[in-house]
């Protein structure tokens, strides 16, 4: 802890993103299991997460494991660094990184977000929303012709998309996605439904692109929830699918380069991020939004959290989100002067980032998240058992 906190740039954000989500999947099992669940199971060894198969019985080797209990208290002092590095880190950096690696600032926004919302650190979630529209709400035209790169795992370009599918409603969203991405799963972008050609998966840079397909998967089903368009979302869902099941045996038969790290990017593919909020049994769709068009914020426990009359920029925006099309742009509903960004048909996409920044909800749900590394190695069996 101590070395992490004298070097604030050590593992900037890639790190901090998975380290946050190691803590607030800790966190929630030990408070899934409830206090005299928890005493009861490390009475006898039982330090598995509800829901799973991994416990042990009384006598048994299970019994020397450490409890899921000390595991959070060590662990929560990791998370307060690292809340106090993301909000010192964010105000300083002007512009994002957007390569399809480790240093990709949207791919470690969206697992922030996740957490620091698991967690309750509304400061920090705030922190990543506001940084998210800075650095995305004006894009336009995503360039996604120069992906992927030779040694990507993430799609810059989805990864973004992604990530304003947890900052946005769903007004905002739509109109923005419009374009950003114009035409996805209509014959433009196609290239992005494609499984990656991987000609070396034994080394250690060309199998990033084992990654780069199951994180395919997993932003072009979030997706696939988002969209309107008749045909679209089962277009995605099926690119999503065939992906995944290019990529799956490598995470067990595969390379120790593929195999030490690609079963958390199937985890994500399989929706853990989403699960908790979106509906039973389904995949990358958001909260039932509330009769205004606007999505109600949910407590940690899963209740619906009233919401404040009022507030930031409330009195002015629009039920649409603020947004419009104009043909090929999207522009503000009112056009105070600002800075803009070149749309993808050469006219400005707007300054969209402070409309889209006054008073948008950030979607929250309820329900528990696979968190001991016994229950991920488990769903990463099943999925490979169901042979997708």
């Amino acid at each position: 802890m101590a070395y992490l906190r004298e070097r604030p740039a050590f593992e900037r954000p890639y790190g901090w993103a998975w380290a946050a989500q190691l803590v607030a999947s800790v966190t929630e099992g030990v408070a899934g299991l409830g206090s005299d669940a928890m005493e009861r199971a490390e009475e006898h060894g039982d330090n598995s997460q509800p829901g799973t198969a991994g416990g042990a019985g009384e006598g048994s080797a299970g019994a020397r494991h450490t409890p899921w209990s000390s595991w959070a208290d060590a662990l929560a002092p990791l998370g307060e660094v690292l809340a106090e590095h993301v909000l010192g880190w964010l105000p300083r950096q002007t512009y994002p990184v957007r390569h399809g690696k480790h240093q990709n600032d949207a791919f470690a926004l969206w697992l922030l977000v996740d957490a620091f919302e698991r967690l309750g650190r509304d400061d920090v979630v705030a922190a990543c929303r506001e940084k998210a529209l800075t650095w995305f709400g004006e894009d336009a035209g995503a360039p996604t012709a120069w992906e992927p790169g030779g040694t990507d795992f993430l799609s810059p370009a989805l990864t973004e998309a992604g990530l304003m599918t947890r900052v946005l409603e769903p007004g905002a969203l739509a109109a923005w996605l419009d374009g950003f991405l114009p035409g996805l799963g209509e014959g433009r972008h196609e290239h992005l439904l494609e499984v990656p050609e991987v000609g070396d998966p034994t080394n250690g840079q060309y199998a990033h692109l084992l990654g780069l397909a199951l994180s395919r998967a997993w932003q072009l089903r979030v997706l696939a929830g988002r969209v309107e368009v008749d045909g679209v979302a089962g277009r995605l869902r099926a690119a999503a699918d065939a992906q995944e099941a290019a990529v799956l045996r490598q995470i067990t038969d595969g390379d120790f380069m593929a195999t030490h790290w690609l079963v958390s990017f199937a985890l994500l593919a399989r929706g853990v991020l989403e699960e908790r909020w979106a509906g039973a049994g389904s995949r990358g769709v958001p909260p039932s939004p509330r009769q205004d068009g606007r999505v109600a914020p949910r407590r940690q426990d899963g209740r619906v959290t009233p919401r404040r009359q009022g507030g930031r920029g409330a009195s002015s925006r629009r039920q649409d989100g603020g947004v419009r099309r104009e043909g090929a742009r999207v522009v503000r509903a009112t056009t105070p002067a600002g800075p803009h960004r070149r749309g993808d048909d050469g006219g400005p996409a707007g300054d969209r980032a402070g409309e889209l920044r006054a008073g948008l909800p950030l979607p929250r749900g309820a329900g528990g998240r696979r968190a001991a590394a016994g229950a991920v190695r488990a769903a990463a069996a099943r999925a490979i058992g169901a042979g997708r």
